[in-house]
Formats: structure tokens, C-alpha cells, sequence
């Protein structure tokens, strides 16, 4: 991904152990064409000297190079292991980043330059040190704002005079491209019937909340179930959380409105549970 530059000291780089010498800690780092580095014996872990027995077979993983004197000596043991799971998350996004820039570039047929130069622009590599102080996955923040609006891949670009077609259509293309996978939420009610017929009662009550009319909002799934009596829920499906939250507030207005005719103990959860996260994917 970084192949424009040279690696430098004290960056975080991801790389794999080699098979070229399996007598030494060599690795190759995966982002700067493969090109080789040593894990220092004295930069693993307390308990171990061989990369090989603290990292599993071609494991990408995240060191720190701390010499580039005679090439590229690096530590692996200077890096947290709770900063090596979120740099590795970074890591994903960083290449999924790569590959929707490589992918649609390719599909637009913009030049070997252009391309080059937005890489080079949206790939920095010392967004990993800065994924560290913010406790963020930084690149995914971003990947899931290029997926929206792809304009924002161009804003810091100085070298090279894009086309506004060309960046219109880099948007459209994403566009084609991506799977919008809805959020699903829960909102969890207490209905209890205080009448004689207290099971048609309950049966006409829950008829009318789940025969609310949602015909006028695009895509959205609606449904009603007994968690276990009197506890009820209705779940909501759609790709818009704004959508959502208005249709929640929606939908409690009309489920009091129609609890208000009957005799009944009716108490609404004030907020609701986050089945399933929605998700915006790359194809």
C-alpha cells in the first residue's frame, strides 16, 4: 500500500514471517513490497526469542521499527497487546480502503498516476500511531465515510487536477458496488388485560399494534412477538437509523393511543435494543 515510500523510524508496519531463513526472526513487510526486516531476539517477549512461537503461521501483525541503520530492525514487544488488536482492525481497513480505490480506479480507467496519487494521499501510514492516542478505529472511519460520499477521498489531493465527472462517477460507481445491511431493533412492551375476555381483548389489542400501517415508508419490516406474557416486543428493520428513530417515536404515539381504549396495565420500554447493527459493505 505504501509503496511510494520508504519505511522510517519508529513507524508501525505490518509484516509476516518469512520462509526465507527459518533459523532467524526475518520478516517481510507486507505494505512496502515484501521487502525484509528482522525481529530483534531482544524485542519479543519476556519468554520468547523466536517470532515464530508468539505469532501464528502467516499472521500479519503490527511491529515498530527501531533501527534502520543496517535495514530495518524492529520490536515487536514495544507495541500493547491491546494496541495490537486495534492496530490490526486498522490494518483491515486500511487494505479495504486500498482496494476500493484500486477497484473502481480500474473500473474508470483513471491513469496509473491518478491512482497512485489518491492512494498515496488516503493511506498514510502514521495513521496507525494516531489510531493508538485515539483509541479509534480511524481507517474505518473513513471507509465508512467514502462508502457515503466518496468526494471526501479527493479533498486533500494537490498534486494532480481531478475531473469533476470523474469524481462523480467515483461515487456512483461505489454506489453499485455496496450491500446495505439494515439495523434491526427491539423495543420490549408490558401488556396486561383486566377484563373478563381478557385473551380476545389482548388478541384484538395486539391485531391493531402489529396492523400498523408502515406502507409509506420504504423498505422498512415491522413485526410483533410474545417474549414470555405479559412481556411483548416489536422489532424494526431498515437500512436508515434516522428512519428508525423516527419511526419508533411513530409507532409508540400509535401503540398508547391504542392501549388508551381498554382496560389494561400497558408500560412501554423507554428505549430499545440494538438487535443487530447495520452495515455498509464493499462487493
Amino acid at each position: 500500500m505504501y509503496k511510494f515510500n520508504q519505511p522510517e523510524l519508529h513507524e508501525i508496519v505490518f509484516v509476516q514471517v518469512s520462509e526465507k531463513n527459518k533459523d532467524e526472526n526475518y520478516v517481510q513487510l507486507v505494505d512496502y513490497d515484501n521487502i525484509d526486516g528482522l525481529v530483534l531476539c531482544t524485542e519479543i517477549s519476556k519468554y520468547n526469542s523466536n517470532i515464530k512461537k508468539v505469532v501464528k503461521r502467516n499472521e500479519i501483525f503490527p511491529v515498530v521499527i527501531i533501527s534502520t541503520e543496517k535495514g530495518y530492525d524492529l520490536s515487536y514487544s514495544k507495541i500493547k497487546n491491546d494496541s495490537r488488536i486495534l492496530l490490526k482492525e486498522c490494518y483491515d481497513y486500511q487494505k479495504k480502503i486500498y482496494n476500493l480505490i484500486n477497484k473502481i480506479s480500474n473500473i474508470l480507467n483513471i491513469n496509473e498516476e491518478s491512482k497512485n496519487e489518491l492512494i498515496k494521499v488516503n493511506l498514510d501510514p502514521s495513521i496507525y500511531d494516531e489510531c493508538i492516542n485515539s483509541n479509534k478505529n480511524l481507517p474505518k472511519e473513513l471507509y465508512e465515510s467514502i462508502l457515503i460520499k466518496s468526494n471526501i477521498l479527493f479533498e486533500n489531493i494537490e498534486n494532480i487536477k481531478f475531473d469533476e465527472k470523474i469524481i462523480k462517477n467515483f461515487n456512483i460507481e461505489i454506489q453499485k458496488l455496496i450491500i446495505k445491511k439494515p439495523t434491526i431493533i427491539q423495543k420490549d412492551f408490558k401488556l396486561l388485560i383486566f377484563d373478563e375476555n381478557s385473551l380476545e381483548i389482548l388478541k384484538e389489542i395486539l391485531n391493531k399494534i402489529e396492523t400498523i400501517d408502515i406502507t409509506d415508508i420504504q423498505n422498512m419490516e415491522y413485526n410483533v412477538e410474545c417474549k414470555s406474557s405479559p412481556i411483548y416486543y416489536y422489532r424494526i428493520s431498515n437500512t436508515d437509523i434516522n428512519l428508525i428513530n423516527e419511526f419508533v417515536k411513530n409507532i409508540d404515539d400509535k401503540i398508547k393511543e391504542i392501549t388508551e381504549n381498554y382496560n389494561c396495565n400497558f408500560n412501554l420500554n423507554e428505549n430499545y435494543d440494538i438487535i443487530k447493527a447495520g452495515e455498509i459493505l464493499f462487493n
